[in-house]
């Protein structure tokens, strides 16, 4: 079995590949022990992504909320969010879709809702549609962090994620789908 210390050395070393790669590896062979997501959140941290290192983290404590490292983990990560909680964060988004359509009317709701509600703590630039971005650029511009965040359909990015295409084709509920774990399954 792959060893957790081993991971956070990688990461620390900055061997972000080998860790990733070892990481997937101990995912497989124990999904549900503490040190599988305690070494993600690791490997988070030390590449600076703290949100995705402190969900890694919750989930550790989830599987035991004692569990040492994880614990101590979670303290450095909150340590440091705290130094960012002081500034108000701006986040861009941008929708696949032409502005003031069906398609992006919940979409510029949502966006309302946090600009009014969010003030002083986050703030969202939204830039607009087609006009701001072409719709089949969306996806890329996500990963590469062009924007934060996007109203897109997954088939206007089925090159970067496959799965995207097949969850048109899921009959369920989307309240079904997170009881029954069909959301967990896909993450």
């Amino acid at each position: 079995m792959v060893r957790s210390a081993l991971i956070v050395a990688l990461a620390k070393s900055g061997r972000v590949a080998d860790a990733d790669r070892r990481l997937a590896e101990l995912k497989k062979a124990a999904p549900n022990h503490p040190r599988t997501w305690y070494s993600e959140a690791a490997l988070g941290y030390y590449q600076g992504n703290l949100w995705a290192a402190q969900t890694a983290v919750e989930r550790a404590r989830h599987f035991d909320p004692d569990y040492v490292p994880a614990l101590y983990l979670s303290g450095l990560i909150d340590m440091q969010l705290g130094l960012y909680a002081s500034a108000e964060v701006t986040l861009r988004a941008v929708t696949s879709f032409a502005e003031g359509t069906q398609f992006s009317k919940n979409f510029e709701r949502f966006v309302q809702k946090v600009n009014a509600d969010g003030k002083g703590v986050v703030q969202i630039n939204y830039i607009g549609g087609p006009r701001a971005m072409p719709p089949f650029e969306v996806g890329n511009a996500v990963r590469t962090k062009v924007v934060d965040m996007a109203n897109v359909t997954g088939a206007f990015y089925t090159n970067l994620m496959p799965e995207a295409d097949a969850l048109k084709l899921i009959s369920k509920p989307a309240a079904q789908q997170r009881k029954d774990g069909t959301f967990d399954f896909i993450e």
